[in-house]
């Protein structure tokens, strides 16, 4: 009588780690999302034209202005995309950055931008970075 209880003990733990197992195996197998998208922020959001124009804003200061236009490729609508832009310098050293909180919610056409950043040397180019974003 002992043995028997004992075997169907270990049966239905057996069965249960099976359970167990196979829930492990279904949903190590699905996605939830594609990360790969274009629709994602970061791929999504871009400056128009390529880059964004960097000039010098007070002689004998380390102020750089930086404008340019950004929008959606997807002409999706976002809230809250935070940007970080970097200031470059010729050896693609970042030299200085500044991050924006922007919206995309009235007008899918994009966003011009016209920001200060305080870098210390010549700013060869500025870099953009979207670190977050809400879609709408």
């Amino acid at each position: 009588m002992g043995c028997l209880i004992l075997k169907k003990k270990g049966m239905a733990v057996l069965g249960l780690i099976s359970i167990l197992l196979a829930v492990v195996m279904v949903s190590g197998c699905t996605s939830s999302g594609n990360s790969t998208s274009t629709n994602t922020p970061q791929k999504d959001l871009y400056v128009v034209g390529g880059e964004l124009s960097v000039t010098h804003n007070k002689a004998g200061t380390d102020e750089w202005l930086v404008t340019g236009n950004i929008e959606p490729r997807s002409k999706t609508k976002y809230s809250d995309a935070i940007i970080q832009f970097n200031a470059m310098d010729a050896q693609n050293n970042t030299i200085g950055s500044k991050t924006l909180t922007l919206n995309f919610n009235q007008n899918t056409n994009g966003a011009y931008v016209q920001i200060i950043i305080i870098a210390p040397g010549a700013v060869d180019h500025v870099s953009m970075n979207v670190l977050n974003a809400t879609k709408l």
